[in-house]
């Protein structure tokens, strides 16, 4: 019984963790797009290597919008019934365009438009996983994995 106490523990601690990773990690990530979205505009860079103590650890790029059609709803009453019509709920306009894309039916309501890409999507994080694994193993961060949990400090 007690491997199931500690395995119990284990897991409360780690969803604990998870869950401050997580929240930290997502403010971090809007921060950063925002930092990457300016570089990109003023200098045309699109990605930074992530490195600690000379490591790289991952790539941060910057994603752009694919260019391509849209459906442009001009009537929504229109739209919505024709989307009960095939199965699709209001809000699954993916659903729609798809069914566009592959019969070449407009739906009601809607109307095909061509829109160009390049503009500022988001970013893309691409660590290392084994590289950062074998970090932390071999003790070379120290007390740093701690700071991801906070500010740093």
């Amino acid at each position: 019984m007690d491997g199931i106490r500690e395995k119990a523990a284990r897991y409360a601690l780690q969803k604990s963790v998870l869950k401050a990773l997580k929240e930290e990690n997502d403010l971090l990530g809007a921060d950063l797009a925002d930092g990457m979205r300016a570089m990109h505009a003023e200098t045309g860079a699109d990605r930074v290597s992530c490195e600690v103590g000379g490591v790289k650890v991952g790539t941060v790029s910057v994603r752009t919008e694919r260019g391509g059609v849209r459906l442009s709803v001009t009537d929504l009453q229109s739209y919505q019934q024709w989307c009960l019509r095939h199965g699709f709920v209001r809000t699954d306009d993916r659903g729609a365009l798809d069914y566009f894309r592959q019969t070449g039916e407009v739906p009601d309501g809607a109307e095909p438009v061509e829109y160009s890409g390049g503009g500022f999507a988001g970013i893309s994080c691409r660590p290392d996983h084994d590289t950062v694994a074998d970090l932390i193993a071999s003790g070379a961060l120290g007390d740093g994995v701690m700071a991801l949990l906070g500010d740093g400090a």
